[in-house]
């Protein structure tokens, strides 16, 4: 059941589109999926993504340019942070610390109908606050592991690229102790990055081999067979 579910397309042609307002723009695309446009910065981003089976999931991991707050903004967020006055709404205050900077929608070809399904947007939120709680300055535990794994993507990709075997497993030692030096360094995703980075292979063929199948395992975020 588990293996006929996974082989099972349900969404083809899978694009994901972003669109953020104001200053705010996309710096950095760190999953290894192919986007447009090319250049960065850029407030908008479309995305494709490879066709997605059943119990599969994909993740899109970029780096966003927050701009600085103006001196209103400032006055606001100071004011915010005492007892509503008469003159500022409730509704102007829950604006300001959960502003709405952007959204995305998914577009896809549904594999049962062939319709084009197109999401409603989603909002991303942007909260601002001059005395944030300690959840919100706590490294994001998810977001980590997605870092260790774009990270093991990079460094897999430059260490096969690499034809000096000592130097090429130089570099999957570098990123074993970024994976290590992670606050999600005991999550089992994480402990299973190490594992597969550590193993000492036979012979530097091998090692290439197996090692190539692991970066596009990762590139994909689909099992390599």
């Amino acid at each position: 059941m588990v293996l006929g579910g996974l082989f099972t397309c349900v969404a083809q042609q899978v694009r994901i589109n972003i669109e953020f307002t104001g200053d705010y723009k996309i710096t950095h695309v760190h999953s290894k999926y192919k986007y447009e446009p090319e250049q960065l910065p850029s407030a908008k981003l479309n995305v494709k993504l490879h066709d997605l089976n059943a119990e599969e999931k994909r993740n899109l991991v970029f780096q966003l340019h927050v701009p600085k707050m103006d001196n209103n903004e400032q006055n606001v967020d100071m004011t915010s942070q005492q007892p509503m006055s008469l003159t500022q709404s409730s509704k102007e205050i829950q604006l300001f610390e959960n502003q709405i900077i952007g959204n995305v929608i998914v577009m896809y070809i549904d594999s049962n109908t062939g319709r084009t399904i197109t999401t409603e947007p989603v909002s991303f939120n942007l909260v601002r606050d001059l005395h944030p709680s300690d959840d919100l300055l706590h490294i994001n535990h998810v977001l980590d592991i997605q870092r260790n794994r774009v990270g093991t993507t990079y460094a897999l990709e430059q260490a096969m690229i690499e034809d000096d075997y000592r130097q090429s497993r130089a570099i999957l030692k570098a990123q074993i102790d970024k994976i290590k030096a992670s606050v999600s360094v005991q999550d089992p995703f994480c402990q299973k990055l190490i594992k597969d980075l550590e193993y000492h292979y036979p012979t530097e063929r091998d090692y290439r081999s197996s090692q190539h199948n692991t970066y596009m395992s990762h590139t994909t975020e689909r099992v390599a067979f």
